[in-house]
C-alpha cells in the first residue's frame, strides 16, 4: 500500500492515505488493511481527475478537479444515472453524489455519498470498494466528456480553416 501525504498536487488516479489516518491504521483489522491495499492497487494510475482519500478515522472522500466534468453519463457498472436537484447533486444507482469545494484547495472539490437504499453516508472504510468503483466511473465520465471536448475543437478548428480556404479560392 503506498502511503501519501495529503498534498495539493494535480496527480490523481491513486488512494491516498493521509497522515490524520495514520494512527487509525495501526488499530486496523486485518480485513481492513487488506481491503486498502487492494482498492489502493485497483486504483493506482487508472483515474486522470479523481483520487481517493482516507482521512481522520479512516474516513473516505472522493477529490477531484473543480472544473472537471459531473454529469449524467453512461455506465456499464452502474444504472439509473440523472441529475439530482442541481448542478452539484448527481443520483447513480442507489447513491447522491454531491459536489462540494475543497476546504484546503479552491481548484479541487470533495464529492459526498450517501446511500440511498440505507441512507446513511458510506465515506468509510468498510464501503471503500464502492467508493473506489464510484471514483472510477466518475473519472470515466470525466474522460469521455473531456475527450468529445477535444474532438468537438479540433472539428470546429478544422471546419474554420476549411471555410477560409473556401472562401479565399472560390469567393468575388
Amino acid at each position: 500500500m503506498q502511503i501519501n501525504s495529503c498534498t495539493q498536487t494535480p496527480n490523481f488516479g491513486r488512494l491516498i492515505i493521509t497522515k490524520e489516518a495514520q494512527p487509525a491504521l495501526k488499530t486496523s483489522s486485518t480485513k481492513t488493511l487488506e481491503k486498502l491495499n487492494a482498492v489502493g492497487d485497483m486504483l493506482q494510475g487508472t483515474t486522470e481527475y479523481f483520487d481517493l482519500v482516507v482521512g481522520k478515522n479512516l474516513s473516505c472522500k472522493i477529490r477531484g478537479l473543480k472544473d472537471k466534468y459531473f454529469g449524467v453519463f453512461e455506465s456499464k457498472v452502474f444504472n439509473n444515472i440523472k441529475q439530482g436537484l442541481n448542478e452539484n447533486l448527481l443520483e447513480i444507482d442507489n447513491y447522491t453524489v454531491s459536489r462540494n469545494p475543497a476546504p484546503e484547495n479552491s481548484e479541487e472539490i470533495v464529492l459526498n455519498v450517501i446511500s440511498k437504499k440505507e441512507l446513511y453516508d458510506i465515506e468509510n472504510t468498510d464501503h471503500i470498494e464502492e467508493l473506489a468503483l464510484l471514483t472510477k466511473e466518475l473519472d470515466s465520465a470525466a474522460v469521455r466528456h473531456e475527450n468529445r471536448s477535444i474532438a468537438e475543437r479540433v472539428d470546429r478548428q478544422y471546419a474554420q480553416k476549411l471555410e477560409a480556404e473556401l472562401l479565399e479560392k472560390f469567393s468575388v
